[in-house]
Order: structure tokens, then sequence, then C-alpha cells
């Protein structure tokens, strides 16, 4: 299961040392600061990282829904020893995740008390940038589109020619989001 995102960023040669030196733990407040700063150019970014940059000047170059890129964003990653011993742990995860993105979609209210939380904010700005960029990107469904590791598939072949052998579904296991359409679920969860 992997939600997709559509983005692409542009980073000038000298900001990547600064930024792989500074971890990953909080890349977008990290970004945000360098391009305050002018040490970056470009970076991706997302809300509420993406808020601050704009209060302070900067400027969407390329508004991601623009792009038409599909890759994969956010997954759930399981051993395939695990998921043949927890199987109904994996499939009970991925149906209170997706009752969450439902919640997303169809309480906007709920969710941005929930966002406000894992945030620790309460501006009204981020809390709705944030939400939309959750109903701009979380996929309703879970499915995957094995088109998205292609582009993943491709840049890793650049390095090592091997890569071009894989095929996308060697990456994914969607066996269970198949199982819980085929169950009504998503449906019915959206129907409430």
């Amino acid at each position: 299961m992997v939600r997709t995102a559509r983005g692409i960023s542009l980073i000038r040669a000298e900001a990547r040392p600064h930024l792989a030196t500074e971890g990953r733990k909080r890349d977008g407040v990290r970004s945000a600061a360098a391009i305050e700063t002018r040490r970056i150019f470009a970076a991706p970014m997302t809300p509420p990282a993406l808020q601050k940059t704009l209060k302070a000047g900067a400027r969407i170059q390329i508004p991601p829904k623009t792009i038409g890129l599909s890759f994969p964003h956010v997954g759930i990653v399981v051993r395939k020893t695990f998921l043949a011993a927890r199987r109904p742990t994996v499939k009970n995860f991925i149906a209170g995740y997706s009752e969450g993105v439902a919640m997303l979609h169809k309480d906007k209210d709920a969710s941005k008390k929930a966002i406000a939380k894992f945030l620790h904010s309460e501006d009204p700005e981020i809390l709705e940038a944030s939400w939309q960029f959750g109903i701009d990107v979380i996929e309703r469904i879970p499915n995957l589109d094995p088109e998205m590791f292609k582009l993943v598939i491709e840049e890793r072949t650049r390095t090592r020619p091997e890569a071009a052998k894989a095929k996308p579904e060697q990456f994914f296991d969607d066996s269970l989001v198949r199982e819980l359409e085929k169950e009504g679920f998503f449906k019915k969860i959206y129907a409430r």
C-alpha cells in the first residue's frame, strides 16, 4: 500500500551537502530555514514548512498538482514473514489507516483538530494548508499503481544498471487492499 503525491524538486548543487549533513528528521523546517537565509533556492516542501517559507516571501515555482508525475510517497512496510505470520493484524492496520483517510475527506473540522494536535499548532492557515495537502495527496483507497515504481527503478538504473531488470510488482503486495475492496469495506466507510 502506497500513497501517491505529485511533485518534483530542484535543489542547487551547493545546497545538497548542507541538506545531507542536516539529517532527515526535520528536513521541511531545515529547508525552510535554508531558503529564508538563501543558502538554497528551491526545495520540495509541504505544510507547515511551506507556509513558513511563503510568509517569508518564497513563491511556489511548480505546483505539485500540475506536474502529472506519480511516485511512491508514503508506504506501509512489513517483512514478508511478518505479513505471513500476522496477516489479520496488517489488514486491521490498513483498515484503521483507511478509516482515518475517510475522516480526512468527510469531516474537515475533526481532521483539522487531529492535525492541530499532531503539529502542535492552532494557526488556521497552517491547519487549512495541511488539511488541503492531505486531501490533494492521500488516495481515498490505498491502491497501488505499478507505474509509480517505474520512476524509482529508472533513477536507480543510472547507478546500478542491473536495476533495469526489476519489475514494479516485486516491491509490493496489495492483496489486503484488494481483499478489503472485495468485502465492500471502502464503500462502507465512505457511505457513513
